[in-house]
């Protein structure tokens, strides 16, 4: 069991994959993979969302999974203002927690990358995260994280449940988490 200075220390801890639609995609990965089961987060709830710097409201869907080591996410961008490739598939973001969010948020402005969006969930008491934009082609965006005790024990969830699955109930409403 990963415990929670795994998540703080900057690694690596999801890889999030672009998808048109969750639940088809989610169904796909479970069926091919053995991957689950999958947490569908429709039409996620954000705030003081800023899209390339300007006030907008970002709107996408999730599944996640965990696999092995790492969580697996597929991601829709339902209005495609924000995405790394033109056409679905591919890696979308890797993502890390940051124990000091906006340390890491400078660190990485100051290492060229920009930040594409800015939000806050407005579950997991408004924790704060950032997409950054590479100054040099990765095709990729990566995602930095507020640490939260919320998100991590999720994350421990994800995990625990993974290894307790015996492959029915693929795809699960991020509501049946209590």
């Amino acid at each position: 069991v990963m415990d929670k200075e795994f998540f703080s220390t900057g690694n690596i801890i999801q890889i999030a994959y672009q998808v048109d639609n969750v639940i088809e995609s989610a169904k796909e990965w479970s069926e091919r993979f053995l991957i689950g089961p999958f947490f569908i987060n429709e039409h996620i709830k954000l705030s003081d969302s800023k899209v390339r710097g300007v006030d907008k409201l970002y709107d996408h869907s999730s599944a996640y999974a965990w696999n092995k080591n790492i969580m697996i996410e597929l991601i829709c961008d339902h209005e495609r203002v924000l995405s790394p490739r033109n056409d679905p598939g591919g890696i979308h973001h890797v993502a890390w927690m940051a124990s000091n969010y906006d340390e890491e948020r400078s660190s990485l402005k100051n290492q060229g990358f920009k930040e594409v969006l800015y939000s806050r969930v407005q579950s997991r008491q408004g924790m704060q995260f950032s997409w950054y934009e590479a100054d040099f082609p990765i095709g990729h965006f990566i995602e930095v994280y507020e640490e939260s005790l919320d998100l991590i024990n999720f994350y421990i969830y994800l995990q625990e449940i993974s290894k307790k699955w015996n492959g029915k109930e693929p795809l699960r409403a991020i509501s049946d988490i209590s």
